[in-house]
């Protein structure tokens, strides 16, 4: 056997990477090394937690120079008896379990004692624990498989009432359990600190219900259940109000934002129309709205037409085919709308699109190919004029000008001297018109759109 010794503890001390100067050290590890006595330990005075689990050990006494000591595991040794030294009193925790202690004593000395733990000793009586009277500060106790059988359980439960601080207990493993009526119902309702017995721990609801079998019986404990479960229930109600009211308040307030939203778009001439089929507030378990800009980004460009070949996202192409059901017509690559309706009447609603500036219609004219602006145009209606009312002849060069013009039926109608000047040119370009028909085509819808972008009043400046 091992021999606790002055170098065998320094070398000790080194290999478990301690402080070689002893008082130094506030914890020590001595268990599983085979000491039949402690000895030597005098010069240790910090020690905090000293661990001699494992061993030989008969006798504590040796421990009375160790008074800072706040944890001592002793379990797994050959204790019969508790013979601490009463110098112990900030002695905390205490492991004594797996000895062979068949009475309890000198526990009394150790007022700052919390936690003792007394599994799998000799101890078989009531009587032999009723040293546990002397000893109030405990709060964790640890009698389990100790065959605990002689004693009245009155008697037992009288030791654990004079303990006020004892919050967890462990009694499995006594015979003696077995003889209490209603063993868990009696110690709850009678241990009312009882946080924890056996093997789970107690709850407020089989706190109540113990505590109504004490004061009536079954018939008070079931009303207790009852009123239980109405207060269960009345509080998931609470909760659910609660909540329903969170969630309307949400929605509410997300509205007023959305309508926020709108009229600042608004300020800025984007017109939004019936925003809350498009955006609604969803419910808590489903996916979260788009975002209001994105909505108004999509409504606003569902106004133009795509161009030819490109690809878009579905729901664009959604919101333009929604455009074309309600009647409003689309032109042009990507260029807005008139604010007319299909029918060429005007609509001076808030929603209805803007109309194109005419310097944003030259930028789109001059960006295609041999396309005339509408400044060009207009010149040249200009010189057309001047030249009815003042006869001269033309070269072919001038003729060839004049052929290239392209103006449709839309501006021939707005006045008979356009009207009559535009079929001399047609009558006289019978033979060279059009000679591309792709070229044709673009013109066609170009100058269709530029019409529709002015209104009367330039018209008339062109007379």
């Amino acid at each position: 056997m091992a021999t606790m010794t002055k170098k065998w503890l320094k070398q000790h001390c080194i290999e478990k990477k301690l402080y070689r100067s002893p008082p130094l050290n506030d914890k020590l590890y001595l268990h599983f090394q085979g000491f039949m006595e402690i000895d030597n330990l005098e010069e240790y005075t910090g020690l905090v937690a000293l661990f001699l689990e494992g061993n030989a050990i008969e006798s504590l006494a040796p421990l009375e120079h160790n008074t800072m000591l706040r944890c001592l595991y002793a379990q797994q040794n050959c204790i019969t008896e508790i013979d601490l030294p009463s110098s112990l009193t900030e002695l905390a925790t205490l492991n004594l379990s797996n000895n062979n202690i068949s009475q309890l004593e000198n526990l009394g000395q150790l007022t700052s004692l919390h936690t003792l733990q007394l599994a799998n000793n000799r101890l078989k009586s009531v009587e032999a624990v009723s040293h546990l009277k002397d000893c109030p500060s405990i709060g964790v106790l640890d009698l389990s498989n100790n065959h605990i059988e002689d004693g009245e359980p009155e008697e037992l439960l009288e030791i654990f009432k004079s303990m006020p601080n004892l919050g967890v207990l462990y009694m499995q493993g006594n015979p003696i359990v077995s003889r209490f009526s209603f063993y868990r119902k009696t110690l709850i309702s009678n241990l009312p600190k009882l946080g924890y017995l056996d093997d789970r721990p107690v709850f407020e609801n089989e706190r109540l219900c113990a505590e109504a079998w004490k004061r009536g019986g079954l018939e008070e404990e079931r009303a207790e259940r009852g009123r239980i479960s109405q207060r269960k229930a009345d509080d998931d109600e609470r909760q659910a109000n609660f909540m329903r009211e969170m969630r309307l308040k949400g929605e509410s307030k997300q509205k007023e934002i959305w309508e926020q939203r709108k009229q600042l778009l608004a300020q800025h001439g984007i017109h939004i129309e019936n925003l809350d089929e498009d955006v609604e507030c969803s419910e808590p378990d489903e996916d979260e709205p788009e975002p209001f800009e994105l909505v108004a980004a999509r409504k606003k460009l569902a106004e133009y037409s795509a161009r030819p070949g490109e690809e878009e996202p579905p729901e664009l192409t959604a919101a333009r085919k929604d455009v074309t059901s309600k009647g409003k017509s689309r032109q042009g690559a990507w260029q807005p709308i008139t604010g007319s309706d299909v029918e060429g009447k005007e609509n001076d609603s808030a929603s209805a699109p803007q109309f194109a500036q005419p310097e944003v219609v030259d930028a789109f004219l001059t960006a295609h190919a041999k396309v005339p602006s509408i400044t060009e145009i207009n010149a040249r209606v200009q010189n057309m004029e001047t030249s009815a009312a003042i006869p001269q002849s033309h070269d072919k060069e001038e003729d060839e000008d004049i052929e290239s013009i392209p103006l449709t039926k839309t501006i021939s109608e707005s006045t008979p001297l356009k009207q009559n000047k535009i079929q001399e040119i047609d009558d006289s370009s019978s033979g060279t018109k059009w000679a591309h028909k792709r070229q044709d085509e673009e013109v066609q819808s170009l100058q269709t759109h530029s019409v529709e972008l002015c209104n009367e009043d330039e018209l008339d400046e062109l007379d």
